[in-house]
């Protein structure tokens, strides 16, 4: 297992404000604003949470790269680009178990692995968007299960 690295905040801060930016340009020329989806960790019946683990900051355990890109495809670059915006600078690493209000920034910071697949209730956009943050900063790194290369992300 390799574990995730969280990026330093100035990293995420400067990709959330140069997005927040853009989307704010964009809609002040006209364009409608980004919607967020509804879609949580659970699609087509299928139990996505252990997905959110290629965000944790420790050994994520079991391979989790085929659920985190299902995940991320559960949605569309339009639900990731707002749930990232309506995010916030000072919105924390995961200290306890995520639900339907973490937020991207949340998601990018990380957590333990069972505090990010605790629950299935997430939105897939929000950890769709806490990959993309976290993938965006140089210093970040998801975390993946070394003993399966074709499962690593």
């Amino acid at each position: 297992d390799q574990q995730g690295i969280k990026p330093a905040d100035d990293g995420l801060n400067k990709f959330l404000n140069a997005l927040q930016s853009i989307v704010k340009a964009a809609t002040d020329a006209g364009v409608l604003a980004p919607k967020a989806g509804n879609t949580t960790l659970t699609v087509n019946g299928v139990d996505n949470k252990d997905g959110a683990k290629v965000l944790a900051i420790d050994k994520p355990g079991a391979a989790v790269g085929e659920k985190a890109s299902l995940i991320v495809s559960a949605v569309s670059g339009e639900e990731i680009l707002a749930s990232i915006v309506a995010s916030k600078e000072g919105d924390q690493a995961l200290g306890a178990a995520a639900d339907g209000t973490t937020t991207a920034m949340s998601f990018a910071k990380g957590g333990t692995k069972d505090n990010l697949s605790n629950a299935n209730t997430p939105k897939a956009a929000a950890v769709a968007g806490g990959i993309a943050l976290r993938s965006l900063v140089k210093d970040g790194k998801l975390a993946s299960h070394n003993d399966n290369s074709e499962k690593a992300v």
